[in-house]
């Protein structure tokens, strides 16, 4: 079971991952991301509330999956930068 199931076992729980840099999204510049939850109508709601300009959060209900490929492309890019 993961740590937010058994410390907070009715939160909803999601995950924001992508390809981003705050720099890139404060200037404006085009930014995908994807949002995964396991509550289809929160993931919805916050993809609405966050989606503003080039910034555009797409819902995903894989939440593992997200995180997992959110941390190897921290480690590709370490990995291609050395």
């Amino acid at each position: 079971m993961r740590l937010p199931r058994r410390t907070l076992p009715a939160a909803r729980v999601t995950t924001l991952s992508g390809p981003s840099f705050a720099g890139d999204v404060a200037r404006g510049l085009p930014t995908a991301v994807a949002i995964a939850g396991e509550d289809e109508g929160l993931v919805e709601s916050l993809m609405l509330a966050l989606s503003h300009g080039a910034f555009r959060p797409y819902g995903a209900a894989d939440l593992v999956g997200v995180e997992v490929a959110g941390a190897v492309k921290n480690v590709l890019a370490i990995a291609v930068a050395w």
